[in-house]
This record gives structure tokens, C-alpha cells and sequence, in this order.
């Protein structure tokens, strides 16, 4: 197993890499989609994005067109290769909005959608101390390491908004 601590020269922030997901703390559920996503990333050639997507997809929101997916498709390696917000993040992101956004002007679900956008936003940041695909992998997201990394960051991304929609679904 991969394993190394770097500390971010933009952030300053420690970040912990290893090739296995640290996907612990999260439900049964989480822990099982997370780990689907990290395979549909690395072995089945999806990028992070399309894989936390699909799989959120596939589980919450199975009536959701395969469009879901292509929509996404431009936003892996920091949105077209420019290294700017990571992909997992944004996938995460447009998961909740599938499930928790709005389609009306006017509708209070916006409210809702903008916090929980925030708070895994603010986890991520937290958690590997950087959204920015160019720190996270050093300017180098092809190289096998960078990989590793981003599976785990697809995989850690996945679980969260699982777990973050049953938490919303028991709500109401």
C-alpha cells in the first residue's frame, strides 16, 4: 500500500495519500459506493467526476438520464485539464444538485442545496486541504501516484454525499 504525508506548498495543509480509500467513518452504503466509484475511476476509464456522478446516479436517482453523466464529463483534471477545482469535488457537488437543487426560479430548495454544497465544499478542504487539482497533485494528475490519489478523493467524495443524502432523505 502507498502511503506518504506531504505537506501543501500553497496551503501549507498536510495531506495524507494512500492507495487504499480511507472511507472509514462512513455507513455500510457509503463505504460500498465509495468503493464502486474508486473502481469505476481507475479500472473502468471513467475520470473522478463521471464516476462519483454515476454512482450516485445509479443508486439515488435511477430515473436520471445518462446526460447526467456526459454533463459531467468536462470537469475532470481541475475542469479540462486546468487544474482548477477537483473533479471528485465537482461531481459531489452536481450529485447533491441532482437529488436537492431546484428547477424553479423562486424555489427554497436553493437554500438547502447552497449549504450542503458548502459543508462538503468545507470537508474536503479539511480533509485533504486543498480543491484545487493542481495542488492536490502537484501540477501532475497523470502520474501513477496522482492516481492513487484521486482515486481516494473520488472514493472519499462518493461516500460523504451518500451519506449526506440519507441524512437528507431520513429528513423528510
Amino acid at each position: 500500500m502507498l502511503n506518504s504525508r506531504e505537506r501543501t506548498k500553497e496551503t501549507g495543509c498536510i495531506i495524507e495519500h494512500t492507495e487504499e480509500s480511507k472511507i472509514m467513518g462512513f455507513s455500510p452504503l457509503a463505504r460500498e459506493l465509495g468503493e464502486t466509484a474508486g473502481r469505476l475511476y481507475r479500472a473502468d476509464g471513467f475520470y473522478c467526476t463521471e464516476a462519483v456522478l454515476k454512482v450516485i446516479r445509479d443508486r439515488f436517482a435511477p430515473w436520471a438520464d445518462d446526460y447526467i453523466i456526459r454533463m459531467s464529463s468536462g470537469f475532470p483534471v481541475g475542469v479540462g485539464y486546468a487544474g482548477c477545482m477537483c473533479g471528485a469535488l465537482a461531481g459531489g457537488i452536481m450529485a447533491l444538485g441532482l437529488l436537492l437543487g431546484r428547477d424553479q426560479p423562486g424555489d427554497r430548495k436553493i437554500d438547502q442545496i447552497q449549504a450542503r454544497a458548502r459543508e462538503l465544499h468545507d470537508w474536503f478542504i479539511s480533509r485533504f486541504g486543498s480543491t484545487c487539482c493542481r495542488v492536490l497533485t502537484g501540477g501532475q494528475p497523470d502520474n501513477s501516484a496522482n492516481n492513487a490519489r484521486c482515486h481516494r478523493f473520488t472514493a472519499d467524495v462518493t461516500a460523504r454525499v451518500c451519506d449526506v443524502l440519507l441524512l437528507e432523505i431520513a429528513d423528510n
